[in-house]
């Protein structure tokens, strides 16, 4: 038995590898189009030796662009490429949140910690995108981690490595996006008990050495490459834009209200973030029973830093010259996910095995599925909780049979799946490898001079598939460049595409004309698939349409 117990943790961790990598086969989704590829190119770039520092803050962004250059010069500009860095950070994700239940509370609270982290779709959907946040979340994840187990140190010393790790993870996450700041509030909480409590002197005083190190070598570079050491910050100055739905320095005071009141609870509805939802009131009630020692030594801790990055969530300003709280985007709240499960995992599995906290967690989950049906979405993870705690608060507060224990559990893990798994059955649906097929199969083999009208997305894809070089493939063009492109006596095509379309944010009447029109001036298409469509346009309708006739 001991030697089952002992297994179970691994079985866990090979298991999350198994559906990080299956997830990438089976629910690739693609690309965005817009940033993912924007990251792609500075990468390329990069990867040929001409790194980029002009005041795109998108260059800076190192984390993500300088492990995907070093791929894509391993193994040339592709999706696999792409995919390796953000699925082997997830993986370290996985493993950090392993060891630290494993040490702290072992047994079958890792597999449902690790159900709960994995349970969130946009972790997964992340896993293998060129997009910053995830990196952000590792890097927090690390630090906060490596802090507290040189708290929980039962032997002095350690301090130096300890400081080391922690400024190197929390750097990590800087150079991948500045969003690390939403940390912030929540390590100097840390900080602020330690010095009222003289303790961790030694670490903390290595950990200002270090970071003052690694900040002044950061402003020395870039004062070298550019004669500006803070030249990374007036780059994301210069390339603010206004968001209709989140600039809320420049919208109504009545959009801002409602963001920081109900619209980030509604969110993680939505999308759900169910790890998230149930460890709210587990966090509260884990700092409520410190005081009494009806809780795990380490729970605390995990839930006061939990709840203090709950609040920089809502509250926190991204802008420092206006009150601008975090757009509502998924991906950038990503952070909250893996210190949800460290607080939700242990109760939930106190709550399977001995009916501990059942009650009060079966009105939560209720709660949760009541709201969720009067929104409008499917509502059904929550009730699958909701039956789990109910069950097991009218079930004996003592033991259950293994099987039962077991059967409450798969419950659990189908409530927990279900949102990945209809997110990938929904990548499915999109056109991704069609698209990706029709460029290697047949645009990439025509000759030189080939041009291909399409929307934004599509041409970013495009541009990405051929490597970013302009003699690798066709020359693409966006809607409404038709009258820029130089006479180049090239086959002429036209590729509708709805899935980048939708991305594009262009509307069927959003299209111009001939597009909308291409089958009666063209004739049918040469090549169709799920959602695709390719015309080869007459050469003399081709001229005259390049000539803006």
């Amino acid at each position: 038995m001991a030697s089952k117990a002992r297994f179970f943790p691994y079985a866990g961790l090979g298991a999350a590898a198994l559906i990080v990598v299956a997830y990438h086969w089976f629910g690739y989704y693609g690309h965005y189009g817009y940033d993912d590829m924007e990251y792609a190119r500075i990468a390329a770039e990069t990867a040929w030796g001409a790194m980029p520092w002009d005041n795109n803050h998108y260059n800076f962004r190192w984390t993500v662009t300088l492990p995907t250059a070093l791929f894509y010069a391993l193994f040339g500009v592709n999706d696999s490429s792409s995919a390796i860095f953000p699925m082997a950070m997830l993986l370290v994700l996985c493993g950090l949140l392993w060891a630290t239940l494993r040490r702290y509370w072992g047994g079958a609270a890792v597999l449902l910690g690790l159900a709960f982290l994995l349970g969130n779709q946009w972790l997964l959907f992340y896993s293998d995108k060129l997009m910053p946040d995830l990196y952000v979340v590792v890097g927090g994840v690390a630090a906060a981690l490596v802090y507290y187990r040189q708290r929980t140190r039962t032997t002095a010393g350690g301090e130096r490595w300890a400081a080391l790790w922690f400024s190197l993870s929390l750097f990590f996450g800087f150079l991948a996006k500045l969003s690390l700041v939403f940390f912030v509030p929540a390590f100097l909480l840390v900080l602020g008990g330690d010095l009222l409590q003289r303790r961790l002197l030694r670490f903390w005083g290595w950990v200002l050495g270090f970071t003052v190190l690694l900040g002044a070598s950061y402003g020395l570079l870039f004062w070298v490459q550019t004669g500006d050491p803070i030249f990374r910050y007036h780059a994301i100055v210069a390339n603010g834009y206004f968001l209709p739905d989140c600039s809320y320095d420049q919208l109504p005071l009545a959009m801002t209200l409602r963001r920081i009141s109900y619209q980030l609870p509604e969110l993680f509805l939505r999308h759900y973030f169910l790890t998230t939802l149930l460890a709210v009131p587990i966090a509260v009630g884990q700092l409520w029973g410190s005081g009494r020692a009806k809780v795990h030594p380490s729970s605390p801790f995990f839930a006061r830093f939990f709840l203090v990055l709950l609040l920089a969530a809502n509250f926190l300003s991204v802008s420092p010259r206006a009150y601008a709280p975090l757009c509502l985007d998924p991906r950038h709240y990503l952070f909250l996910v893996p210190f949800a499960a460290l607080v939700a995992a242990p109760t939930w599995y106190d709550l399977l095995r001995s009916g501990k906290g059942a009650g009060w967690l079966a009105v939560w989950t209720t709660l949760l599925a009541v709201v969720a049906y009067g929104l409008g979405i499917a509502c059904w993870p929550y009730a699958l909780l909701a039956m789990v705690a109910t069950g097991r608060a009218v079930l004996p507060r003592r033991e259950l049979p293994r099987w039962a224990t077991l059967s409450l559990a798969a419950v659990t893990v189908v409530a927990l799946a279900w949102a990945p798994w209809r997110a990938a059955a929904y990548a499915r649906t999109v056109p991704y490898p069609a698209q990706r097929a029709l460029y290697y199969d047949f645009l990439a083999q025509q000759a030189p001079g080939t041009l291909v009208l399409t929307d934004h997305v599509q041409a970013n894809y495009g541009e990405y598939y051929g490597g970013f070089k302009a003699e690798n493939g066709p020359i693409f063009l966006r809607f409404g460049q038709e009258k820029e492109t130089p006479e180049t006596g090239g086959q002429t095509f036209l590729l509708l595409n709805w899935h980048t379309q939708m991305q594009s944010s262009l509307r069927w009447d959003d299209l111009p004309a001939y597009a909308r029109e291409a089958e009666n001036r063209y004739g049918p298409p040469i090549h169709t698939a799920t959602g695709l469509q390719l015309f080869a346009l007459p050469k003399a309708a081709a001229d005259s349409l390049l000539r803006g006739d």
